[in-house]
């Protein structure tokens, strides 16, 4: 009989990275997934591997400063009973042998209810910030992953007596594909990114400075699927003005695909980006130097403690948005600009292997 192992949380990309690596090297396993079905990206890519999706209305603790977000802080608190009843009732009728959660507050009703009907759990935190809903269901896990080293997280006793490092799980065409974008001028190439969603305050800040970074670098830009100041149609109108030189220096998209990030992380001799967990990992494995502005209001600070890390190790420098302004970026890009070479190759030399490792997916895979 195969054995039935469940995935859930709230970081896709990590579980599908499992996912595939467990594919490849097990073909006696059968998955299932329990999401909350709001990220279309997150149903794609679980569905394209023909794994059954579940979904689940989990409530969540919703912290809030002004009351007109009462109603919705209420709403979610009543939504927390019912996840655990649906999230039982799919338990029940699956019987999964295991679950892997990847935090998030989808996971909590999982392990939860896993815990009370037997069924081992084990869950990975992305971070070098161990998150809320990881540090709730960590009394019912048998183990906690992590991405960075154990001594990196800032936990209990007795949290971490149950932390195992093994990386974070990526995809292993990162490293072993070769492919990478090209365009016509032969120039460095920048990769600006804010997440599937987008920044506006980064596409404000490279709008603003467009024309001119374009004298010397290409740029592939993922400007995000939202919409409102600073999106992609504004960005498009804007492009459209320029020469046709630097027209062809541009590479836009709202996002790239699970098939293309790859293509063009591999490509950038340098990245803007937020301080998320699973980027800031990615450009540490490629050695990639990045200019990393982190969202301010994120949970327990982490994006910020993420990038702290890249910038511990020489690859990257922080700007704090609250203090950056569109002629700010652009001088300290281009004197950032002037150190990659040198930052790439220290950073190469002092031989990370303890603290990065390419191996996340295999290492959680094995476990």
């Amino acid at each position: 009989m195969n054995k039935k192992i469940l995935f859930t949380g709230g970081h896709h990309n990590s579980a599908v990275n499992t996912i595939d690596w467990l594919l490849k090297n097990d073909d006696k396993l059968e998955f299932y997934w329990i999401g909350s079905g709001s990220s279309v990206h997150e149903i794609e890519e679980v569905k394209s591997r023909n794994i059954p999706y579940y979904t689940i209305k989990a409530g969540k603790l919703f912290r809030f400063s002004n009351y007109k977000y009462l109603g919705k802080a209420i709403y979610q608190l009543l939504l927390i009973p019912f996840g655990f009843v649906q999230t039982f009732l799919i338990l029940a009728k699956i019987r999964p042998d295991l679950i892997v959660s990847f935090g998030g507050y989808i996971a909590v009703p999982v392990v939860i209810c896993s815990w009370v009907l037997r069924i081992k759990s084990v869950t990975h935190e992305q971070t070098v910030v161990l998150g809320l809903a990881n540090k709730l269901i960590s009394k019912f896990v048998s183990k906690i992953y992590t991405s960075w080293p154990v001594n990196f997280y800032e936990a209990s006793a007795h949290i971490t007596k149950r932390m195992i490092y093994t990386g974070l799980p990526i995809s292993d065409s990162l490293l072993k594909d070769k492919s990478k974008v090209e365009f016509k001028r032969k120039l460095p190439i920048i990769y600006i990114t804010g997440g599937k969603q987008g920044s506006m305050f980064i596409n404000q800040l490279i709008i603003s400075n467009l024309s001119q970074l374009l004298d010397d670098f290409n740029i592939i830009w993922s400007c995000g699927d939202r919409v409102g100041d600073a999106d992609y149609d504004e960005i498009c109108g804007l492009v459209n003005k320029l020469s046709k030189e630097k027209q062809e220096g541009i590479y836009l998209k709202k996002y790239f695909s699970w098939d293309e990030i790859n293509v063009v992380l591999r490509s950038a001799a340098s990245c803007v980006t937020r301080g998320g967990g699973h980027t800031v990992y990615e450009l540490a494995v490629l050695a990639t130097p990045s200019i990393i502005i982190p969202i301010p209001w994120s949970s327990n600070n982490e994006q910020l403690k993420n990038a702290k890390v890249l910038e511990k190790l020489g690859l990257s420098i922080i700007l704090e948005e609250e203090k950056l302004t569109s002629t700010d970026f652009y001088n300290k890009f281009i004197e950032f600009s002037g150190t990659i070479e040198k930052r790439r190759a220290k950073y190469l030399k002092n031989q990370l292997d303890s603290v990065i490792t390419s191996q996340g997916q295999e290492n959680l895979g094995n476990e």
